[in-house]
């Protein structure tokens, strides 16, 4: 990923009084924004003063609060940070947020061709593209987003929302399907970068498991489990394979799947799923403009973690390339005035909860030319591929946005 501008070449465009007052605007600039105890407080933290527990966490909040408050003193940044419920999380707790795992992967060959889907469909094409286009009126974008804690579970809380919006593009309403359901239950015997649940997993697995088994409501579902057996799946809703369709490749290199007529899924709404082409941007575009919001895997920097509000830069990014986390894409637009100009942005909704970020949602930059953006990821099967897959893989956009977009149909 490009690195941001340098310091000095943007300091010297902003003048000393707009720069103190983005610096005041900031808060907690040269100073913890919160102290520890505080910070217990706060978010109702059971440590012992004393403890050994207790020294660890305050260690880990006092660096990280320490590098919030160096990042919001830095006028070339594009987002603020702040204090917020992960801060005190170690950095093995923080990489279980992350729980993306891919399917596919190939080289930088076969990029630009045409949309072959869209196309096909006779929609959306033809369309002109806004510089903002959002669908953040639905209930499922607007409502308090997921919290996954402690579990890898991103990849079912992105799979399950991008269908719930989706289905209410399509009229349905108060749909209110099962994360956990999904977590447990959903197979993964290749080992697509984990062993599935809590360790990771992907929506194209998700969206098979759905199809052959369906899909309960969250209420349905624990008051079948419980709460304390959420991620045991009950003998009535396994299935005997990952697979429940065959996909039809497209020679833009998407891959389509339907859903037979008697599929359990069919009478969810959900008549299939389709992987878009990797690394395409007007692909992703017009699909989400179209049809809805997508589910994305994201390479999640650090800076994910400390993220408050305004749109995060490349160097939030994993710097590795490493796609490891999924989120729901549901909109773009362009933030008017930062201190790089007018600046593009994509937005996504997390499953950190809703005191993450901007209520749940993030933003992040979206380059002119993200086919552009380009790296390899030279360990997918830490955090994108399956047991004998690529050795790495070609991954474009701010963040590797372009390569894993996933859309169930309705």
């Amino acid at each position: 990923m490009a690195p941001a501008c340098a310091a000095a070449a943007l300091l010297a465009l902003v003048a000393p009084a707009a720069r103190a007052l983005i610096l005041e605007a900031r808060g907690g600039c040269g100073s913890s924004p919160m102290d520890f105890p505080a910070f217990v407080e706060e978010y109702g933290r059971a440590y012992l003063p004393g403890s050994e527990e207790y020294a660890l966490r305050r260690s880990v909040f006092e660096a990280r609060a320490a590098r919030i408050s160096s990042h919001n003193c830095d006028p070339t940044v594009l987002h603020t940070a702040a204090v917020n419920h992960l801060t005190d999380w170690t950095g093995e707790e923080l990489a279980t947020l992350r729980g993306h795992r891919s399917r596919r992967g190939r080289g930088p060959e076969a990029l630009g061709q045409t949309p072959l889907l869209l196309a096909k469909r006779g929609r959306g094409v033809a369309q002109p593209v806004p510089a903002n286009f959002s669908w953040s009126h639905l209930a499922a974008i607007k409502a308090d987003s997921a919290t996954q804690g402690s579990c890898g579970s991103c990849w079912a809380h992105a799979s399950r929302l991008t269908m719930q919006a989706r289905a209410e593009v399509k009229g349905l309403k108060h749909v209110g399907w099962s994360a956990s359901q999904l977590v447990a239950c959903t197979p993964n015997p290749h080992n697509c970068g984990g062993q599935g649940g809590c360790q990771g997993a992907t929506a194209e697995l998700a969206y098979e498991y759905v199809l052959n088994k369906g899909l309960l409501p969250d209420d349905e579902y624990l008051d079948l489990t419980g709460e304390d057996n959420q991620f045991e799946c009950p003998s009535s809703l396994k299935v005997s394979s990952e697979v429940a369709t065959r996909g039809i490749v497209g020679a833009d290199g998407s891959e389509e799947h339907r859903a037979k007529a008697k599929m359990a899924g069919r009478a969810l709404g959900l008549t299939g799923w389709t992987k878009l082409p990797e690394n395409k941007e007007d692909a992703i575009v017009r699909e989400l403009m179209t049809n809805g919001p997508l589910y994305v895997a994201v390479a999640a920097g650090d800076g994910w973690f400390d993220y408050s509000t305004g749109v995060m830069t490349e160097a939030s990014c994993d710097r590795d390339n490493t796609l490891n986390h999924a989120v729901v894409l549901f909109a773009w637009g362009v933030k008017a005035k930062t201190v790089r100009g007018p600046v593009k942005y994509w937005q996504i909704k997390n499953s950190w909860g809703p005191q993450w970020g901007e209520s749940g949602t993030g933003r992040f930059l979206r380059t002119d030319n993200e086919e552009k953006v380009c790296g390899w990821d030279e360990d997918p099967q830490a955090g994108s591929g399956c047991d004998g897959g690529p050795s790495r893989v070609w991954v474009c956009g701010t963040c590797g946005v372009l390569y894993d977009a996933v859309a169930p149909h309705f």
